[in-house]
């Protein structure tokens, strides 16, 4: 590089550090710049320049004008917002942001936490608090107490809770306008998948479940949705074999029933399919809760021992 050329790049480097330190100097005295309303602020400002507007949730916010708008540039919490966020993460830590010892984050433990042994449908200051046992509470949630938000209202309040003796389960307990309502379960990866149930219409275990047995396969769904499948490896056969008109046959009139590998609450949507030829189709005759009727039709003579496989879609509640 040339003399000449780093002369230049100097300037023009120089001449960006300006730039910056003007607009920064600028943007310190729109701080003092003060209006009530944005459109005050844009009509008593030069255009590029910086004014600010108190209130509205914040304590301060700085806008600069571009022409017939004003652009946001930064904003300022106000002192209620400051604490409110101090609080939330007191409740966590259990001791001060500023000149804290230890750890940022910890859980409520004995000693440094009050202890919980009575009712937990009650209002309590927010905060950690931890038990030794069982808590008097709904059994799917007995465990220890690990935060609580308590509302100035009392009305609104809001707890966590961790199960006792159960790994990777967490339960929200809430209440609404004075009335605490029934323990949710916050789903995670270790118990998204499980045995599901539910009480009333309302989900009580994991979200999906699957299994498997000799009559095929099936997932079930916390909302009531089950899907039954089998498969041809396990087999099942049909005889396409009493003929109705030339090369069309049917299968006999009993079938061939398929149980379903886990029960519906009613009766379910089925489908089957014959797995030889595509000359063949499969048919669901009768269906119920338990099982359903598989037939089978050929439109080029008769067939014996075709495998099918089939399907139900229905609720289990």
């Amino acid at each position: 590089m040339s003399f000449e050329q780093a002369v230049v790049n100097l300037e023009q480097t120089n001449a960006k550090l300006q730039e910056e330190v003007v607009r920064f100097r600028d943007a310190a005295m729109g701080l003092n710049n003060i209006y009530p309303t944005i459109t005050e602020g844009r009509q008593n400002t030069d255009d590029g320049k910086y004014f600010s507007v108190p209130g509205s949730g914040a304590y301060m916010r700085l806008y600069r004008r571009q022409g017939t708008s004003a652009e946001l540039i930064a904003e300022f919490p106000d002192r209620d917002t400051v604490l409110d966020i101090q609080q939330g993460v007191s409740a966590f830590t259990d001791r001060g942001i500023v000149g804290a010892d230890g750890p940022f984050f910890s859980l409520a433990s004995e000693g440094t936490s009050p202890q919980v042994t009575d009712d937990i449908y009650q209002s309590r200051p927010s905060g950690t608090y931890y038990s030794l046992g069982a808590l008097n509470s709904p059994a799917a949630v007995n465990g220890h107490l690990l935060w609580c938000k308590y509302s100035i209202s009392g009305l609104y309040d809001k707890a966590l809770f961790l199960p006792q003796n159960v790994a990777n389960r967490l339960f929200i307990l809430g209440q609404h306008n004075g009335a605490f309502q029934q323990p949710v379960e916050v789903y995670t990866t270790g118990n998204l998948l499980g045995p599901v149930s539910q009480s009333g219409g309302v989900p009580t275990g994991s979200v999906i479940e699957r299994g498997s047995n000799s009559d095929g396969e099936y997932v079930k769904f916390a909302d009531g949705t089950m899907i039954c499948t089998l498969h041809s490896s396990l087999g099942r056969t049909i005889n396409i074999d009493t003929q109705i008109s030339g090369d069309f046959y049917r299968s006999g009139a009993t079938g061939n029933t398929w149980t379903y590998p886990r029960q519906f609450v009613s009766e379910p949507i089925c489908y089957a399919q014959i797995r030889t030829s595509i000359d063949q189709f499969g048919v669901t005759k009768i269906a119920n809760a338990s099982d359903c009727l598989i037939g089978g039709i050929s439109l080029a003579g008769s067939r014996t021992n075709q495998t099918y496989t089939a399907s139900a879609i229905g609720r289990w509640y």
